[in-house]
């Protein structure tokens, strides 16, 4: 990934190796929240995950995802963007 881009994944085709460490938007509570990916379940289709802002700003979460989902994955260079995307 070049500087200033993310990356389109669809988590039908998400692995650990592509996703874990990465950055995403996730919808939690109604608002969008940029999060750090530390696990996946391929699977059982759920995703483990830190928040990164907001008053739960560290905490950890697992959540179920669909696998017909789409996501716009973000490395470190790019981790401001994942946060402008909420």
């Amino acid at each position: 990934m070049a500087k200033g881009e993310c990356k389109e994944l669809k988590m039908a085709e998400a692995t650990p190796e592509t996703l874990v460490g990465k950055f995403i938007v996730l919808w939690r509570n109604e608002t969008k929240q940029p999060c750090r990916v530390i696990g996946l379940d391929a699977d059982e289709g759920k995703v483990r995950y830190e928040l990164l802002a907001g008053p739960d700003k560290g905490k950890k979460f697992r959540s179920r995802y669909d696998k017909s989902q789409s996501v716009k994955v973000y490395d470190d260079d790019n981790l401001v963007l994942a946060c402008l995307d909420t």
